[in-house]
């Protein structure tokens, strides 16, 4: 067995291999998980041939996240590197059949959903329910002179002030590993294979969005900043986030809620269209 922290050698192989899934969740990128590597302290781990990666929830659960389908093979390999305390995550609802006869405990909890909504949802803002957002939009667009870009390396030192000053605005409430996180993002978004959009208030970069498409039907968007001073320019970079995707992308992660009530409350406020379940399963100890 040999284990390694995840690193950029690793790209290659777990792109491909996330690629193969074709698994919506968060977790099935390679840009994610190394932007959050320090916080989860992720580990690559090879047995017999197959690859694992080690790691630990917010709330302290070790977990490992399969890069393949749970086959017998790949169970009987688990179960080796596993601890009573270790869970399996992110486990899809198709893939619980086959763990099954070792499963101990199959846990689901809010705070690990992903946010599902179509496209044109977010597009549109459709609906007596989501007029708020629409209206918001509107008047953003006509209380302001708007510009929508998409990022690029000259353009991101834009986007490096845009989210400096997010983080000077919101240092009481953010999560220290997010600022980071999408430092990097921003500093290495060619070599992740991300993209996103800046947009400019009146000429000034005010809030910028940093994600990827993760196969024909999803776009996952990792990070959306913005100026909260400004009313509308949220909504406004969903909305182009979700304009920028050809008509095969029918749906926009935009991620889990961290357990966080003021992410909670804004999230559903766009009413979801699915709320994407993840399964942290516990094994039965081997005899």
């Amino acid at each position: 067995m040999l284990t390694a922290p995840l690193s950029l050698k690793h790209q290659e192989l777990l792109e491909n291999k996330f690629r193969s899934l074709s698994i919506p969740f968060s977790e099935y990128s390679f840009a994610n998980l190394y932007l959050f590597r320090n916080i989860h302290h992720f580990e690559l781990i090879v047995c017999d041939a197959e690859h694992f990666i080690k790691g630990i929830m917010r709330d302290g659960t070790p977990f490992i996240v399969l890069t393949s389908p749970p086959t017998k093979t790949v169970i009987s390999i688990v179960l080796k590197l596993i601890s009573a305390d270790t869970c399996l995550f992110p486990i899809p609802e198709q893939w619980l059949p086959q763990l099954k006869e070792v499963t101990l405990q199959a846990v689901v909890k809010d705070e690990d959903n992903d946010y599902l909504f179509s496209r044109d949802k977010l597009i549109h803002y459709p609906g007596r329910h989501l007029s708020k957002k629409r209206n918001l939009v509107k008047q953003l667009l006509e209380g302001y002179s708007i510009k929508t870009e998409t990022l690029t390396k000259a353009l991101a030192n834009d986007a490096l002030t845009v989210l400096e000053k997010w983080h000077q605005e919101h240092l009481s409430e953010s999560p220290k590993d997010d600022y980071e996180s999408c430092y990097e993002g921003l500093k290495l978004f060619d070599q992740l294979n991300l993209n996103g959009r800046i947009i400019y208030v009146d000429d000034l970069p005010d809030g910028f969005t940093l994600g990827e498409r993760m196969s024909t039907e999803y776009y996952a968007l990792h990070f959306c900043k913005a100026s909260p001073l400004i009313k509308g320019i949220y909504q406004q970079l969903y909305k182009d986030i979700a304009e920028c995707q050809d008509e095969k992308c029918l749906w926009i992660n935009l991620e889990q809620d961290l357990g966080l009530p003021s992410l909670r409350q804004a999230k559903h406020s766009y009413i979801p269209d699915i709320l994407l379940r993840k399964w942290r399963i516990f094994l039965k100890p081997t005899s």
